[in-house]
């Protein structure tokens, strides 16, 4: 009997201890053994929310310099409007003062009566000769038609000069040399014309010397042609006193000359401007601002009709891309429509444009359907080299329990998202590990995290 109980605790002893060894031996196991979670592939577009800083954009617009300051420089007395405004054809942008509008105003009147008082002390002193004469009318045709000469002269050499056609010097062979180039031919006629008139003119004039009947005595000559040309100085001086005045009604209240937004203002109270820069920049009324974003860096194709939200104190507005512009600067932009919704939500469009910046958020989604696989399950070994490790279960293990092995497996990623990436290998309902908790290696056992 004492043989059999003492049989009996060794048995129980036996089996204490290896069930104690089994447990440890697990513990070992369990805690050597890399942990992973283990996640599926799916078929599908790839969807990824992108976002993009866009600022309004007014994609039709006219600078307008105003050329008149050239003349009489102003300075700024009150701007009305700023960047963002809509205006009407009319409205008053901003009010100005020319400089020196009284000093000129001043010169020029007493030019002209300079000029007044030579012109009558003249007739006071010539008073018993005539004030006009046919041969000095002749003489004035002279000159009206030596002018006309060297200007069409002037504009058939340059035509020739920008063809590349040599014509000479003698106009008399000109017309022989352009054959093949009606609109230097039709230049070169008029420069033609022109000089016959003048030689005409000219032949007139000499003419006169020989004609009693026309002819005047030289005093008288020299008497008409000297009030002529007082007279001339005289109506010019004037046209120049209209002009200041005119200056000065066009340039004291500058107004909007189209309806539209206004894109750009280039002064503000208190500047000079002398009419050598852009003033301000209008849109047009019939084009409607967007949101332009610069896509230039993504490297995705950003399709006509993406969803896109922006942010707003009360929600997120949505709308769509318009469409996409390769501009200028060399610069892809996205061209987001701008909504009523949009533009109340944002405090207007004048406070958008002084903001500056418009958060917007892409939806980006992929032309074409693939195997989709989270981001972080797809690793990568340089130079395109990316691969998985796919799950491999193992059942004839000890006492019939399983195992988990996982099989490195190279993919080709057709895109990556923020969160999944797409990849050719039809990999569908495949189980991947993921987010391991130390590196894994290719055929190295692993084990699922408990929950």
């Amino acid at each position: 009997m004492k043989l059999k109980k003492f049989a009996l605790r060794g048995f129980v002893a036996l089996g204490v201890t290896v069930a104690l060894c089994m447990f440890f031996a697990n513990t070992v196991l369990t805690i050597s053994t890399p942990k992973i979670q283990i996640v599926q592939g799916s078929h599908g577009r790839l969807e990824q929310k992108i976002r993009l800083n866009t600022q309004v954009y007014f994609p039709d617009t006219t600078d307008y310099t105003l050329s008149l300051a050239a003349k009489s420089a102003i300075v700024i007395n009150q701007v009305y409007v700023r960047p963002g405004h809509h205006v009407d054809a009319g409205e008053t942008l901003f009010t100005a003062t020319l400089t020196d509008f009284d000093k000129d105003w001043k010169d020029l009147q007493d030019k002209y009566h300079a000029k007044a008082m030579a012109l009558l002390d003249k007739d006071v002193e010539n008073k018993r000769f005539a004030r006009t004469s046919q041969q000095n009318d002749l003489y004035d045709a002279v000159l009206a038609s030596q002018s006309t000469m060297a200007k069409a002269e002037h504009d058939a050499q340059l035509m020739a000069f920008t063809l590349n056609v040599d014509i000479g010097e003698d106009s008399a062979l000109w017309e022989s040399k352009v054959a093949g180039q009606p609109d230097l031919h039709y230049a070169i006629l008029q420069a033609l014309d022109a000089k016959t008139a003048y030689d005409t003119a000219y032949q007139a004039f000499f003419d006169s010397y020989d004609n009693d009947r026309i002819r005047v005595k030289s005093g008288t000559f020299k008497f008409i042609n000297e009030r002529r040309v007082l007279i001339k100085e005289l109506a010019s001086i004037a046209d120049d006193i209209v002009a200041l005045s005119e200056r000065k009604e066009a340039l004291s209240t500058i107004t909007a000359p189209q309806a539209g937004y206004v894109v750009a203002l280039n002064v503000k109270n208190g500047d000079a401007y002398d009419g050598k820069k852009v003033a301000f920049t209008l849109s047009a009324d019939d084009v409607a601002p967007v949101l332009r974003g610069d896509i230039t860096s993504l490297k995705k194709v950003i399709s006509d009709g993406t969803k896109v939200e922006i942010a707003g104190d009360y929600g997120n507005q949505k709308t769509t891309v318009e469409k996409t512009v390769l501009e200028g600067d060399g610069k892809k932009y996205a061209y987001v429509t701008l909504t009523d919704d949009i533009i109340t939500a944002e405090g207007g469009i004048p406070r958008m444009v002084s903001d500056g910046d418009v958060e917007a958020t892409l939806t980006y989604r992929a032309r074409e359907s693939a195997t989709l696989i989270p981001a972080s399950a797809v690793r990568n070994e340089g130079d395109g080299a990316d691969y998985v490790y796919l799950i491999q279960y193992n059942y004839s293990g000890f006492l019939g329990s399983s195992s988990i092995k996982v099989i490195k497996t190279g993919v080709d990623v057709v895109e990556r998202g923020d969160t999944m990436v797409s990849v050719q290998q039809e990999l569908d309902y495949a189980e991947i590990a993921d987010r391991e908790d130390r590196a894994l290696t290719d055929g190295c056992t692993v084990m699922k995290y408990v929950d």
